[in-house]
């Protein structure tokens, strides 16, 4: 049988052999530790891919016990919702125990269905969802989970194919969406969910013309790995947005100096994924 960690690596490449293996791994058991991520596996497959909700809701509700940890039962949540099982995603909000629970589960419902919405329904979802964040909350399990989510959607939205950021609407959704984000990863993530909200922020920034807020973000992330680490993947693409923000500007030799350095750690990569995205980042920079 597949281990949990073989589902994720090759899900998206082979979806129908996934959800068979997915079945098997949720009747035979995984730890508690494992239930948010399998519980995420299961919608995704399942219920996203196949549009099977009633299943991805019946195959949570056995790994969803009272020690399972707030991320299963926000799947089920999800699951339940989509599978318009009403009481089930109330209890499931209930058992989450923290004021923005409904928030993080409507955030992450909106995850799966961005992608096929209009750029500008999505933008309304999401300006919906940021009235109701409390970013002063206190720090909990939701809070990285409101983060993640954000992250995602704010993503999908940025990169969806009719989005259009001359509408004041979409790029105020996506600004503001990324800027929450980092605020609360700042508060519940590691020091590499902050510099990957710093960039989320330039990629927003650049995107719709605040191009010295970009610069800011860019530089602000490039700071996070000095001093933390080595994120040389991470910095490539980093320096593509301060690249493109300082040609945004107007300076064009530190445009071509952001751009050499990431070119110049680019070299380095081998993975064919790798050099295609870095590819198609850099031709927009």
């Amino acid at each position: 049988m597949a281990t949990l960690a073989d589902l994720m690596r090759d899900h998206d490449t082979d979806p129908a052999g996934t959800a068979v293996e997915l079945r098997a791994l949720a009747a035979s058991g995984v730890t508690v530790d494992e239930t948010p991520r399998l519980g995420w596996l299961i919608n995704h497959v399942i219920g996203e891919k196949f549009d099977r909700w009633d299943e991805a809701l019946a195959l949570l509700r056995p790994i969803c016990t009272e020690s399972a940890p707030s991320g299963a039962w926000r799947q089920l949540g999800v699951a339940a919702s989509l599978a318009g099982d009403v009481l089930t995603a109330w209890d499931a909000e209930a058992r989450l125990g923290n004021a923005q629970a409904g928030i993080a589960i409507r955030l992450s419902i909106l995850e799966r269905k961005v992608e096929n919405l209009h750029p500008l329904q999505g933008a309304l979802a999401l300006r919906q969802c940021l009235a109701l964040i409390d970013p002063a909350a206190a720090v909990s399990p939701i809070t990285a989970m409101l983060a993640a989510s954000l992250n995602n959607v704010v993503s999908a939205l940025m990169n969806h194919e009719a989005a259009d950021v001359s509408e004041p609407a979409l790029s105020e959704a996506l600004t503001k969406g990324a800027e929450l984000s980092r605020k609360l990863w700042g508060s519940a993530g590691t020091w590499v969910n902050q510099e990957r909200a710093d960039y989320l922020v330039a990629m927003v920034s650049n995107q719709v013309g605040a191009f010295a807020a970009a610069r800011d973000a860019a530089n602000a992330a490039l700071q996070v790995i000095e001093a933390n680490g080595t994120e040389d993947i991470d910095r490539a693409f980093i320096l593509l947005e301060l690249a493109r923000a300082e040609r945004g500007l107007g300076f064009e030799a530190a445009y071509s100096a952001a751009k050499d350095r990431a070119l110049a750690i680019a070299a380095g990569f081998t993975e064919t994924w790798l050099v295609e995205w870095f590819a198609t980042r850099s031709a927009m920079a």
